[in-house]
C-alpha cells in the first residue's frame, strides 16, 4: 500500500499482463485484479489521467524448449480484450502496443521473446509520447506536457541504457509538443 508515497501524479501508466499470462492467470482472474489496480487508482489520484498499454505479440511460449510456464498466445488476445474493455468502461486511455509489437515485428522489439531490448524501448516510448500527445491535442486539457513526457521516458527506458535516456527525452523536448 505506497500509492501516494511518491507524490500525485497528472499521468499514470500501466502496462501489466506478460507476467500473468506467463504464470498462467485466466483471463477473468487477469480482469478482477486489472479492474482492482484501475480502481485503486482512481480513489488515490482522481484526477490523473490513466494510459493503458496492451500486449504486443510475443513468441515467447514456442522457442523455449521447456516451455517455461504458461504463456499462450490465446490468453495474451484475451487480456487485450479485457484491457480494452477496462479502458472504455473506466475512462482510460489506450495505449495500443499490439499495433506496432506484431507477429512480423517481434523479432525486432523484444531480446529474449517477453522483454523489449533496445530497439523496442525506442519503439515503445515513441507509441507512448505520440498517444499521449495526441490525447491531449484533442481537446483536453494540457498539463504540463514536457514535464510529464520527461518522466514517462525516464521510467520507459529505465530498462534501457542511461545514453538512451538522455537521447530520447533531448529528442522529444525539441518537438513542438502543441
Amino acid at each position: 500500500n505506497t500509492l501516494g508515497e511518491n507524490g500525485n501524479p497528472d499521468m499514470i501508466f500501466i502496462f501489466m499482463g506478460t507476467n500473468d499470462n506467463a504464470s498462467g492467470i485466466s483471463a477473468n482472474d487477469f480482469k478482477n485484479a486489472y479492474l482492482t489496480t484501475i480502481d485503486k487508482i482512481k480513489t488515490k489520484y482522481p484526477n490523473a489521467y490513466i494510459f493503458c498499454f496492451n500486449l504486443g505479440y510475443s513468441n515467447y511460449h514456442i522457442n523455449l524448449p521447456d516451455n517455461h510456464g504458461k504463456y499462450s498466445e490465446e490468453t495474451r488476445l484475451a487480456y487485450n480484450e479485457v484491457i480494452e474493455e477496462v479502458c472504455k468502461a473506466k475512462n482510460a486511455i489506450l495505449i495500443d502496443l499490439a499495433s506496432i509489437q506484431t507477429i512480423d515485428t517481434y523479432n525486432q522489439f523484444l531480446g529474449d521473446n517477453l522483454h523489449p531490448q533496445y530497439y523496442g524501448m525506442q519503439q515503445i516510448s515513441s507509441l507512448a509520447f505520440s498517444t499521449v500527445k495526441n490525447f491531449f491535442n484533442s481537446g483536453k486539457e494540457l498539463l504540463f506536457v514536457n514535464y510529464m513526457l520527461y518522466i514517462l521516458y525516464y521510467e520507459i527506458y529505465n530498462l534501457c541504457e542511461y545514453v538512451c535516456i538522455l537521447e530520447y527525452i533531448q529528442l522529444f523536448f525539441s518537438k513542438n509538443l502543441v
